[in-house]
């Protein structure tokens, strides 16, 4: 008897690591939880409940719009962090105030401008302008776990 539970367990085991799979690699959804507050009070970090993010992993990157809010992975001081923020301009848009100029000061081809929702969170106009292939994907909706936890 014993023996029969540890074999279902291990069959719901894999049928959840299958599913899993198959969401993230087929539809291409998967969650990211912040681990900063530069973001809130969109978005809101680890304290003490950090809200979900359900992030689309396959999307157009040249549908992106300002508002949205994206997945990007970031290069700042040497090192490398994943983080969630707005796009603050696109190809074509000008450069907004505040950012290191560029030649023609219209965002080119390829590249976004991020924007942190606070004045805490880092963002383009510390690190510059990213690379449309470090935008890894948009958010499509956000869990907020603190008002589930506290209902």
């Amino acid at each position: 008897m014993k023996n029969h539970k540890i074999i279902i367990s291990i069959i719901v085991l894999l049928l959840s690591a299958i599913a899993y799979i198959l969401v993230v690699q087929l539809i291409g959804i998967t969650l990211f939880i912040p681990s900063s507050n530069s973001m809130a009070p969109v978005i809101r970090g680890p304290s003490p409940w950090a809200d979900i993010a359900i992030v689309r992993t396959r999307f157009a990157r040249q549908k992106l719009q300002c508002g949205d809010i994206v997945w990007a992975r970031i290069n700042f001081r040497g090192q490398t962090t994943d983080v969630l923020r707005f796009v603050g301009a696109c190809p074509g848009d000008p450069v907004p105030e505040g950012m290191p100029l560029h030649d023609n000061c219209r965002v080119p081809e390829g590249f976004f401008v991020l924007l942190s929702a606070n004045s805490t969170g880092i963002d383009s106009k510390e690190f510059g302008l990213i690379s449309s292939k470090d935008v890894l994907g948009k958010v499509v909706c956000v869990l907020p776990t603190a008002s589930l936890c506290y209902r």
